[in-house]
């Protein structure tokens, strides 16, 4: 299991994390009985990592979202990003554990990102599209400058610190 925290993949590394995080408050004594078991340096990685994995995850259960995206997506509601190819700035609304999209929809769309990886509902600053992209295509924005988007205030209660407080309104399911 901690092999697969080490790999390059934030998926793999998130599912490793969801494992760990499994054993509750039985996960020390599991590390201490490993021979030979996590060196110092490793252990307060594997802290940081699972107190980063537990705040992400937190932010999806404080918007409703609690099934199995929780523990593999690196991005939650109410995060900024950029859209690495097409430059837009925006707002994630809601996330999907993979494209919930139809078929005739993924061909449609022009780079064919992986289906099989999270894919986000994007309120896209300056305008009253909502986009639906995948992670790969997606960044964080560091500028803690806001969005404006009519939808704001439907999802979200404020923004605080550079990031969007999402309410406990569902995002709608829509046909693709």
């Amino acid at each position: 299991m901690l092999a697969l925290f080490d790999d390059e993949s934030r998926l793999v590394q998130d599912g490793a994390l969801q494992a760990l995080d499994g054993f509750g408050d039985d996960l020390t004594p599991a590390l201490d009985a490993m021979a030979p078991g996590p060196d110092p340096a490793q252990r307060r990685q594997l802290e940081s990592a699972l107190a980063d994995y537990g705040q992400r995850t937190a932010a999806f259960a404080a918007a409703g979202d609690t099934g199995p995206l929780v523990g593999v997506a690196l991005l939650a509601p109410g995060d900024v990003v950029r859209h690495r190819r097409y430059g837009y700035r925006g707002v994630v609304a809601a996330a999907d554990l993979s494209c919930r999209a139809s078929d005739a929809w993924y061909e449609r769309n022009q780079t064919h990102p992986e289906r099989s990886q999270p894919w986000y509902h994007i309120l896209v600053d300056g305008s009253q599209a909502v986009t639906y992209a995948a992670q790969t295509s997606l960044q964080p924005d560091d500028s803690g400058e806001p969005i404006e988007h009519t939808l704001l205030s439907q999802f979200f209660d404020g923004f605080i610190e550079g990031r969007y407080e999402r309410n406990g309104l569902p995002w709608p399911e829509v046909e693709r």
